[in-house]
C-alpha cells in the first residue's frame, strides 16, 4: 500500500526574523533567527498556514500460513514499512505544530522520517486445539511480535536558532553531531568549579582534564547505539534514530464446556492470557524502549559571552539513549469467560 500527501499543512511563525546564520562546519549551515519586538507586543506567536505535498508513505506485507490439520495451524507475516513527513501533525493547535517540529530551520520546510514510521516488523502465531470427551475442548496459541524500535530525535540542550524555545519540553532544534576528530580537538567544554586560590595553570589542566573525561563520555554514548555514528559530521534529520528492536511473546489459554442443543452448539469459555510472556520468565526479557517526547538532548549549547561563539557540552549520563517503558515492559496477566450459543 503505497500514500502520498497532495495538500500538507506547513507552519511558520511570522515573529520570527532572519539574523543570521550558524555554520557548524561539513556544509552544515542553519538559519538563525531573532524575535520581531514589536510584533511580540501583540501576539505570542503570528503563525502562517499554507500548503505542500511533502511527505508519503508505504508498506509491503508477506505472509506464510499453514493448517496442518489435527487442530494444529501456524503463521508467520512480515511487514516492511516507511513513512516520511513534513509536519505529523500530531497535535490540534498549529502552534504546538509548529513549535514541535523538530527541525534544523523551524519555519522552513524538511522531509524526515514520520513518529509513525513502522519499519520492521515480524508477527508469527502457532495454535493447537483440541476436543476430546464429546463436551470439552482445550485452545494454546503462543503470539510472537517483533518489531523496530520507535523513532527519536537528537536535539540541543538550549536555542542554537533564536526561536527563544528552551524550556524542556519545548525545545526543538536539531542537533549537530560532532565527528571524532572535532571531539578529539576539544569540541567539548566542561563546567568546572572554582577553587580559591588556585593558579591559572593549575586550573587549565584541572579543565583540561574535565574536557578529556566529558570527551570520553561522548564517545562512549555514540558506541552505545549503532545509527548514531551514521550521523556523525551532520545535523542530524528528525527521527533520524531508533530504539532498539522489541521482542514480545503472549501466551493464550482457552477450556472450553459446550452442549448441543436444540441443535445448536452453546459452549462456556474460561480463558486466560499471559501478555508479555517473557518478561515472566526473565526480567530482561521483553522490554520497551521509551523516549519521553520523542528526544533526547545530549549536547548543550550556550554562548561564550565574551566572543560570542558557541560552547557546546555533554549532558547524557545513561547508558543507552532510551529508557524503558514501567507498564508496557511489564508481563500482565488477564483472565476471561464468555459464553456463545
Amino acid at each position: 500500500m503505497y500514500t502520498r500527501n497532495l495538500n500538507s499543512v506547513r507552519y511558520r511563525n511570522l515573529l520570527l526574523r532572519e539574523n543570521g546564520t550558524l555554520d557548524h562546519g561539513h556544509g552544515q549551515v542553519r538559519p538563525v533567527y531573532k524575535i520581531d519586538a514589536e510584533l511580540a507586543k501583540q501576539y505570542t506567536n503570528l503563525l502562517l498556514l499554507s500548503s505542500n505535498n511533502l511527505g508519503y508513505s508505504y508498506n509491503l506485507t508477506a505472509t506464510l500460513s499453514k493448517d496442518f490439520g489435527h487442530g494444529l495451524d501456524a503463521s508467520i507475516a512480515y511487514t516492511f514499512g516507511e513513512s516520511k513527513a513534513g509536519n505529523d501533525g500530531t497535535s490540534s493547535q498549529a502552534a504546538s505544530n509548529w513549535g514541535y517540529n523538530y527541525s534544523s530551520d523551524i519555519n522552513g520546510e524538511e522531509l524526515s522520517y514520520s513518529n509513525f514510521d513502522m519499519r520492521h516488523r515480524i508477527i508469527g502465531q502457532l495454535n493447537y486445539r483440541v476436543e476430546y470427551a464429546k463436551h470439552f475442548a482445550t485452545t494454546i496459541g503462543i503470539i510472537y511480535n517483533g518489531q523496530s524500535g520507535g523513532r527519536y530525535s537528537i536535539l540541543y540542550y538550549g536555542d542554537a536558532n533564536g526561536d527563544a524555545r528552551t524550556i524542556p519540553g519545548l525545545r526543538n532544534d536539531l542537533a549537530y553531531i560532532p565527528t571524532k576528530e572535532e571531539v578529539a580537538n576539544g569540541y567539548f567544554t566542561a563546567t568546572i568549579a572554582n577553587k580559591p586560590g588556585e593558579s591559572a595553570s593549575d586550573r587549565a589542566i584541572r579543565q583540561a582534564q574535565a574536557n578529556k573525561e566529558m570527551a570520553d563520555s561522548f564517545e562512549q554514548f555514540i558506541a552505545s547505539s549503532g545509527d548514531l555514528a551514521q550521523q556523525r559530521g551532520r545535523i542530524a534529520p528528525r527521527n533520524a534514530f531508533m530504539s532498539e528492536f522489541v521482542h514480545k511473546f503472549d501466551l493464550h489459554f482457552a477450556q472450553d464446556f459446550f452442549l448441543n442443543i436444540g441443535g445448536r452448539r452453546h459452549t462456556l469459555q474460561l480463558n486466560a492470557d499471559i501478555i508479555n510472556l517473557g518478561n515472566l520468565l526473565n526480567r530482561g526479557w521483553g522490554m520497551s524502549p521509551y523516549i519521553q517526547y520523542d528526544n533526547i538532548t545530549p549536547i548543550a549549547i550556550s554562548t561564550d559571552r565574551a566572543t560570542g561563539n558557541p560552547v557546546y557540552s555533554f549532558t547524557h549520563h545513561r547508558s543507552t539513549p532510551w529508557d524503558y517503558s514501567d507498564i508496557n515492559s511489564r508481563w500482565r496477566a488477564q483472565v476471561g469467560v464468555k459464553y456463545t450459543f
